[in-house]
């Protein structure tokens, strides 16, 4: 069950990504992959505070079908909104199907990457947050438990820290951009990223710890940012090759992070674990600070006005 729920969930988020970047224009993409992520994060959210009151009410076997229906009212909302993409569509796909076929889509996405360097770029920026917040996630149990030495009630808190900055951060992120510019928001992120680290890393109890997760969940929401300019660069038949090469390389990543974070848990390493992702990530800001003054790169964190 598992394994089927986040092979739809990753499904679902390659289409919706390639479905909104060929039919929006840049700056309504903008907007829209802003308000997926609120969107999520405020089900996120309900769900969590909900789940214990309902499992409560009616038990772990109804719970478990009240989640199914949800998935199938997603899957409905879904239907309507591809019949309608459908009606925008010029014309039919008549492209070749079967496994080798989608071999060739995938090296064709991967060699549209090599094309394109900038996007490459911006996904790049997307997969090294991805890969913190992978290490974030795989240790806070274990940290909260053995370093913090709180209850599972602290996780709970601390986890929802995140969320709560996840949905501040999305809502405040267009209006931010366009004040300041999406381009100092990206380095911004990047600094509070790596102080919110560096405070988790350090961190003695539930307070500082929350707060650090609630500047973690702000400052990832800069992915869509990333990604927004990624989708820019990227041309319409294109959108959904590029995503599933990337979303590959996302779990080749993840799998090698999980065993990291194996290795920190049994040497007690979780502290300099967090330590090393803040210097990583206060790298990553002189990256993008010297990769975004000019070219390519920069012009499309400067996006024409609508």
């Amino acid at each position: 069950m598992a394994f089927a729920v986040a092979l739809g969930t990753e499904l679902q988020v390659l289409a919706w990504r390639a479905a909104i970047s060929r039919d929006a224009p840049p700056e309504q993409m903008f907007r829209l992959n802003a308000l997926t992520v609120v969107g999520g994060q405020s089900g996120q959210i309900l769900g969590a505070a909900a789940s214990g009151f309902v499992l409560a009410a009616l038990g772990a076997v109804d719970t478990v079908l009240l989640a199914a229906c949800t998935f199938l009212g997603a899957a409905l909302i879904g239907s309507c909104v591809a019949r309608r993409l459908t009606l925008l569509q010029p014309a039919a796909d008549s492209r070749p199907r079967g496994p080798v076929a989608y071999l060739h889509e995938l090296r064709s996405g991967l060699h549209h990457l090599r094309e394109r360097p900038q996007v490459a770029f911006f996904y790049g920026l997307i997969l090294f947050n991805l890969t913190v917040v992978f290490g974030i996630n795989g240790l806070l149990a274990p940290f909260v438990r053995d370093v913090l030495h709180l209850g599972p009630e602290a996780f709970g808190k601390i986890d929802a820290g995140y969320a709560l900055g996840a949905i501040g951060g999305g809502l405040l992120i267009v209006p931010l951009s366009r004040r300041i510019g999406r381009r100092a928001v990206l380095l911004a992120a990047f600094l509070v990223a790596a102080a919110s680290l560096a405070a988790f890393a350090h961190a003695s109890g539930l307070a500082v710890a929350v707060l650090a997760y609630i500047g973690l969940g702000l400052s990832f929401q800069v992915n869509v940012i990333s990604l927004s300019a990624a989708q820019h660069a990227t041309e319409g038949p294109f959108q959904g090759r590029v995503a599933a090469s990337f979303s590959f390389l996302n779990g080749v990543v993840a799998l090698v992070v999980y065993g990291v974070i194996g290795v920190c848990v049994e040497q007690h390493w979780m502290r300099q674990f967090y330590t090393v992702q803040a210097l990583a990530m206060l790298g990553l800001f002189l990256l993008v600070l010297a990769s975004t003054r000019r070219g390519s790169i920069g012009s499309l964190l400067r996006p024409a006005t609508p």
